[in-house]
């Protein structure tokens, strides 16, 4: 799963572009990046980035799918 994760600790925006196994039931991070941003989306560039470590350490054919909302619709 991909996703970005933001939220507000304090004063300060925390905004986390985030890949994620399913497995049973739960979602466990295995990849993600602090995103430099005050909040709003993540851009294709990134995801991008992000995908490049995830394909570092699971190789293509291992991947059954990969589930992301209308944010990553990219380019």
């Amino acid at each position: 799963m991909l996703d970005r994760a933001n939220w507000k600790h304090g004063s300060e925006n925390v905004n986390y572009l985030v890949v994620s196994i399913a497995w049973q039931g739960t979602s466990i991070p295995i990849v993600w990046e602090c995103l430099d941003k005050k909040g709003g989306n993540s851009n294709t560039d990134e995801h991008i980035a992000v995908m490049e470590r995830v394909l570092n350490l699971i190789p293509v054919k291992e991947i059954d799918n990969l589930l992301a909302d209308r944010e990553f619709i990219g380019r």
